[in-house]
């Protein structure tokens, strides 16, 4: 037979396990994304290097 306190404590308790629970799968799927970002990049190699163009030069252009 329940006590009038645990009805309460057990709901917090069931409430906490929920948010521990959203909160791990969120960490999971993020760092699964983030491996899958970085598996992603290094197999299509180094990115492209964009030319340097100085102040100086894009004033002289326009």
């Amino acid at each position: 037979m329940e006590t009038a306190a645990a009805q309460p404590l057990g709901a917090l308790v069931g409430g906490l396990v929920a948010v521990v629970a959203w909160a791990g799968l969120w960490f999971y799927l993020w760092l699964l994304n983030r491996r899958l970002g970085e598996a992603l990049a290094t197999a299509a190699g180094p990115a492209p290097e964009a030319p340097a163009v100085t102040f100086q030069e894009a004033s002289n252009e326009g």
